[in-house]
């Protein structure tokens, strides 16, 4: 089953290099390829695709409002931003608006349908120098000197045990076969860590643990 995707970039040439490679895949539906940040929004509710890929910097707007909108009205699109900013603001903030992946423009290859899937199956998706970034942010805040929030509390150990391997960017179906469950189970505790978390994407989730001390980064 092909994986329908939605690209918002404002620049020809990179729009068109990013449509090529899309096309070219035999597991990618490109389903609308648009500019704006109000062609974004049609879009999306027009077509609710399994995919958002977009660029952060828009004649309209910024992609960060396009992430949480979408994040809010469609939970089930999984959004990657592929943007040339790679300065630890613009990293975090689209991380926690709720962006599952980030890639950089100048790290894209050929393999950019693999970096889908591996959105979609929930494992890593973020530059190398992306995820340093989200490290250094994470190490700058400083440590509580209080009890575990209770939502961190509120983690069964199972949960804690999921989310630590949803860390490490296993998919659902890796920390099945390490934990000796099945992927439908581990599915069920992703939905109660992100309920406990009040977060949305795994991304989110590992953001928010690291941040409240509940992994190590």
């Amino acid at each position: 089953m092909k994986l329908s995707v939605v690209l918002v970039e404002d620049v020809p040439d990179v729009r068109h290099h990013l449509e090529s490679l899309l096309n070219r895949s035999a597991s990618i539906d490109l389903l609308r390829s648009v500019e704006t940040l109000a062609a974004a929004r049609q879009a999306c509710a027009e077509l609710k695709p399994d995919v958002l890929l977009t660029d952060l910097r828009l004649p309209d707007g910024h992609g960060l409002t396009l992430i949480r909108e979408v994040r809010a009205t469609l939970p089930q699109t999984h959004i990657m931003v592929v943007s040339v900013l790679a300065d630890e603001a613009s990293v975090v903030a689209a991380i926690r608006a709720g962006a599952g992946g980030y890639m950089l423009k100048d790290d894209l290859s050929d393999d950019v349908d693999q970096l889908i899937r591996n959105l979609v199956a929930g494992r890593a998706t973020l530059a190398p120098t992306i995820a340093r970034h989200i490290v250094r942010s994470l190490q700058a805040e400083p440590v509580p000197e209080a009890e575990p929030t209770p939502a961190s509390e509120a983690l069964t150990g199972r949960e804690r045990e999921v989310l630590g391997l949803i860390a490490k960017g296993l998919s659902n179906a890796d920390i099945g076969l390490r934990l000796r469950i099945s992927s439908h189970t581990v599915g069920d505790h992703v939905k109660g860590i992100y309920r406990k978390l009040q977060v949305n994407t795994r991304s989110e989730a590992v953001f928010h643990a690291v941040s409240r001390h509940i992994v190590a980064p």
